[in-house]
C-alpha cells in the first residue's frame, strides 16, 4: 500500500480516494509522523505554485489544473518527481507514482546480499562484449573520413542483419514510399547515420535470446522496446540540439542490465523497485556496470544508470521520458506534454508525430 499525502482541494481529495481505493490518502501529516511515500500538490494558479516548495525530501508530484502560460513556464524550476494533468485516472496516477524513485531498502539479509552481489558482479563480467559489427560501425562513424561504401560493405558481411535492416527500413516509422530491397538503396534514401543506427540495433538482437518471463515479456519484445526507446531518445535529442547519436545508443542499451538480473529473479517483477526488494539491485545500476566494462562513454553509461529518475541529468531525463512513453503508449500524449514543459520545447507537433510513429510501428522484424 502506498501512503499518499494530497495538498489540494477537498474535491480532488475525494476524487483520488475513489481512484486509488487501495492506497492510504491523507491531507495532512504531523511533525512526529513519518513522511508519506508520495506527496501530490494540486496547482491551480501561479500564486499556488509560488507558495509551493521548490525541493522536497520525498517523491513529490505537481497536479497541474491550469494551462496558464506563466505557470507552465515556471514549473521547470521545481525539483519534483513528475507532473500530473487532468483528467485523473487510476492508470495515469499509478503509472506515475509506482515507477519512479520509490525504491525501498531491500529486506535481504546482509550475508545473502553479499553472496548475491558477488554472483551478479561475476555474471556482469561474463556478458559478451558488444558485437563486432556494432563496435566497428561505432568506430567508423566517429571517423570523419569514413565513406558510405565502407559502412555498407561492413553491414553486407552479415546476411541476417542486412535482412533485418531492409525490413526495418520498409516499416511505417521511416515513411519510405517505395519498397527497398538492398542496403545500398536504403543507405541512399535514409542516410549514413540512420543505417548505422539500424545496423547496431539489429546486431544486438542476440542479447535477448533468452527467457524473460520473470519480466512478463519476451526477448523480441524487449529488443523492440529498446529500439523504440532509442528512436524516441534520438528524436528528442535532435529537437534539443544535443548529441542524438549518443542518446540513440543510450536508448538501445538502457535495459541491458535485465539480461543479467533475469537469472537471479525468483518471482515476476513489474517495476524497478520489485528488483530491488527481491535481490538488492536493479537493472539500471547493473546495466551501468556492463557499459563500464564495455568502455561506453560516461554520458551514455550515466544516462542508463539514472533512466528511472525524473531528476536525472539531461541525458538521463531524456531516457526517462523515452522509456516511459514506450511503456505507457496509451498515455503518450500526456507524457509528451509533460516532457515539453520540462525541456521548454516550443513547438511539440512534429516531435509528437515522429514519436507516435515510432511507438506504433509494428514491423514483423520484431516478431
Amino acid at each position: 500500500m502506498i501512503k499518499i499525502m494530497l495538498v489540494g482541494s477537498n474535491h480532488t481529495l475525494d476524487m483520488m480516494k475513489v481512484l486509488l481505493n487501495e492506497s492510504a490518502i491523507e491531507t495532512s501529516i504531523s511533525k512526529n509522523e513519518a513522511l508519506p511515500d508520495v506527496t501530490i500538490y494540486e496547482i491551480d494558479s501561479i500564486q499556488t505554485l509560488f507558495k509551493t516548495p521548490k525541493s522536497f525530501t520525498n517523491p513529490t508530484f505537481l497536479y497541474i489544473t491550469n494551462n496558464n502560460k506563466e505557470l507552465l513556464d515556471n514549473v521547470k524550476n521545481y525539483a519534483v518527481s513528475g507532473l500530473i494533468f487532468p483528467p485523473l485516472t487510476t492508470v495515469g496516477i499509478m503509472s506515475k507514482i509506482t515507477n519512479l524513485s520509490l525504491i525501498k531498502p531491500s529486506k535481504i539479509k546482509k550475508e545473502d546480499y553479499e553472496v548475491t552481489r558477488i554472483k551478479i558482479m561475476a555474471k556482469s563480467e561474463s556478458i559478451p562484449p558488444l558485437p563486432a559489427l556494432a563496435q566497428e560501425l561505432i568506430k567508423l562513424t566517429r571517423d570523419d573520413s569514413t565513406s558510405i561504401t565502407q559502412l555498407t560493405d561492413n553491414i553486407k558481411m552479415d546476411q541476417g542483419i542486412s535482412t533485418a535492416i531492409v525490413k526495418l527500413v520498409n516499416s511505417p516509422f521511416y515513411g519510405v514510399k517505395q519498397d527497398i530491397s538492398s542496403i545500398d538503396r536504403a543507405t541512399a534514401l535514409l542516410g549514413f547515420n540512420s543505417i548505422k543506427n539500424i545496423a547496431i540495433a539489429s546486431s544486438m538482437n542476440s542479447y535477448y535470446q533468452k527467457n524473460f518471463s520473470m519480466y512478463k515479456t519476451t526477448g523480441n519484445e524487449m529488443w523492440k522496446h529498446s529500439y523504440n526507446v532509442a528512436c524516441i531518445s534520438q528524436i528528442i535529442g535532435k529537437q534539443l540540439e544535443l548529441d542524438h547519436e549518443s542518446l540513440y545508443l543510450a536508448g538501445l542499451l538502457h535495459d541491458i542490465g535485465k539480461i543479467v538480473l533475469v537469472d537471479f529473479l525468483e518471482k515476476p517483477v513489474n517495476y524497478i523497485e520489485d528488483e530491488q526488494e527481491q535481490i538488492g539491485f536493479n537493472h539500471a545500476e547493473i546495466g551501468a556496470l556492463v557499459l563500464e566494462k564495455w568502455a561506453i562513454v560516461s554520458e551514455v553509461t550515466e544516462a542508463v544508470k539514472t533512466h528511472h529518475n525524473f531528476d536525472a541529468d539531461t541525458f538521463g531525463k531524456i531516457l526517462y521520458f523515452a522509456n516511459k512513453i514506450d511503456n505507457n503508449k496509451e498515455l503518450a500524449d500526456e507524457i509528451i506534454r509533460e516532457m515539453q514543459l520540462v525541456f521548454g520545447i516550443q513547438d511539440i507537433t512534429i516531435v509528437t508525430k515522429k514519436i507516435l510513429a515510432a511507438i506504433n510501428d509494428d514491423n514483423e522484424v520484431f516478431r
